[in-house]
């Protein structure tokens, strides 16, 4: 889909309700992955807190208004900034893919942790009222609970347990694997 800006494209991944309309303002949450082929500004997502992180590229600087300039240039790492006001990015070698979570944050709080996985089974625990998991690469096996999945490269699994309560994981590959842990609680 097209940037709220017209300025890029957007692989929109999930979004909460599932019939929100991004450009309506009236989601709680989104996930997506977006290619930037060129510097210029990001939209602006009032009322929204944006982590972002690079999955492919050399990497860019975010230049968000208030703060100083943020380089974004490691895989993997995430960054959290208000959408109030459109960022200005600058892509430092050629474009870049990255990772992008939004949330209403009069309503939620989330935390974003990036894990390497391995053949050891690494127990979670993951309090929160939905959790995301995002496989970038290999093929990580997670247990919840009783139930075993199979999470491929690029495939996403959201659990919504139906109390808010910590959420058991296991997670495990056979080869090492890199995966997006991320963790939503209402306010």
């Amino acid at each position: 889909m097209a940037w709220k800006n017209g300025l890029g494209t957007t692989d929109e991944i999930a979004i909460d309700p599932p019939d929100a309309a991004l450009g309506s303002g009236a989601f709680d949450w989104r996930l997506s992955m977006a290619t930037v082929g060129q510097s210029c500004p990001f939209s602006a997502f009032p009322g929204y807190e944006r982590t972002i992180m690079v999955i492919d590229g050399a990497g860019m600087e975010l230049d968000i208004p208030g703060q100083a300039t943020r380089r974004l240039d490691r895989l993997f790492e995430p960054f959290v900034f208000s959408g109030d006001e459109p960022a200005q990015c600058r892509l430092i070698a050629g474009p870049v893919r990255d990772f992008n979570l939004m949330i209403a944050r009069a309503h939620w709080r989330a935390r974003t942790d990036v894990l390497r996985v391995g053949d050891v089974r690494k127990p979670l625990d993951a309090g929160g009222d939905v959790v995301i998991l995002h496989c970038f690469g290999g093929v990580v096996d997670v247990a919840v609970d009783e139930a075993e999945e199979a999470l491929q490269s690029g495939h996403t699994l959201v659990i919504e347990p139906a109390a808010s309560r910590s959420i058991r994981l296991v997670l495990w590959a056979r080869q090492a694997a890199t995966i997006a842990v991320m963790t939503l609680t209402r306010r």
